[in-house]
């Protein structure tokens, strides 16, 4: 609770946090766009745009490499500590006190939204969502400061016209785990759940039969039932079929409705790949119109950085280790295709 302040028991400490007469890189850096962070430390290639380092290791194609145009589009550097200090003393205090109620490094363990906890009290979302270090997106300011209304699926923080992305690669069963938690969430509220993936019969295996009393409440399809059901690929045609889909599973008795898709299937169908994140955008305006929920699962292997960025722009949450958490790289609709028509 005092680290990095100024004064320490009533002693000033004015070096406090420096490492050879600096602070530590996020304080000295807050408030500086990503792309100038990069650069001021050096790890600019000889063009004076490409990263040193890369998210992937297809590192023979240049068009895959991530440049410093991909960083200037995230938001500025955030401090914890700079953020940390900003709040009042009973904001800290609060802070705090949800921060030793998450466990280890301020966290639940992975295996603490999977069933009833033990002492029957429900965690909140916003208890779930502690800062750690460890998440793949870490933005502690945003975390702290957004207020997010009460999640209707208090389990994992879901709310109803949630449109959410995840990311899963070809190494282990990430896939399978993240369509297991999905499938499982909405069962246990009673709800419809439709998956379009090509992996049916592993993800069945996992789900308990006691959750599926009727036998219409979980709906596997291929992938490409929904992406191309014509033969082609038309963004209001697809936003027809989900609607018509929804009301269907709302007129059969259900409250809800879960939708789950894996888009590895676009990169190999689509001509153009700038349709389907049009789509995308479009899908924030259709998901608040119903009560379901709406989850795009993308594999890394298959998506360039560029159109990693792009699914990052269009989903207003995302799913990350087991809890939605809001998305610092949220682009709205309109100002999203803006910026898709002049790329």
């Amino acid at each position: 609770m005092e680290a990095f302040r100024p004064t320490f028991q009533g002693r000033a400490t004015p070096n406090m946090g420096q490492l050879i007469g600096k602070r530590e890189w996020e304080t000295l850096y807050h408030g500086w766009n990503w792309a100038d962070v990069v650069s001021d430390m050096g790890y600019v290639r000889e063009d004076g745009e490409t990263m040193t380092a890369q998210p992937h290791l297809k590192l023979g194609d240049q068009k895959k490499m991530w440049t410093l145009d991909h960083l200037r589009r995230m938001p500025p550097v955030q401090s914890p500590n700079v953020l940390f200090n900003e709040l009042t003393p009973e904001e800290r205090a609060a802070f705090h006190a949800r921060y030793i109620r998450g466990g280890p490094g301020g966290r639940y363990p992975a295996d603490a939204w999977a069933g009833p906890p033990t002492d029957g009290k429900t965690p909140s979302h916003a208890e779930r969502a502690a800062v750690s270090l460890a998440d793949p997106i870490h933005d502690p300011g945003q975390r702290y400061a957004m207020s997010p209304q009460k999640p209707d699926i208090a389990d994992l923080g879901w709310k109803a016209g949630d449109h959410v992305c995840a990311f899963y690669n070809d190494n282990g069963n990430s896939l399978e785990n993240i369509i297991q938690v999905y499938v499982t969430t909405a069962l246990q509220a009673g709800d419809k759940c439709i998956c379009f993936i090509d992996r049916a019969s592993s993800v069945r295996d996992r789900i308990s039969g006691e959750l599926m009393p009727r036998e219409d409440i979980l709906q596997f399809f291929p992938k490409d039932a929904m992406y191309q059901p014509g033969g082609w690929f038309h963004t209001d045609a697809l936003i027809r079929n989900l609607d018509a889909m929804v009301r269907n599973a709302l007129s059969d008795g259900y409250k809800r409705c879960w939708t789950l898709a894996d888009v590895a299937y676009v990169t190999q169908n689509l001509d153009d790949i700038k349709k389907w994140f049009a789509f995308e955008a479009k899908l924030n305006e259709f998901a608040p119109q119903h009560p379901q929920f709406l989850m795009c699962l993308y594999n890394l292997d298959h998506f360039s950085g560029d159109l990693v960025m792009y699914a990052l722009q269009t989903h207003p949450r995302i799913f990350v280790n087991g809890i939605i958490i809001p998305n610092p790289y949220y682009v709205p609709a309109n100002e999203f295709l803006s910026i898709l028509d002049n790329t």
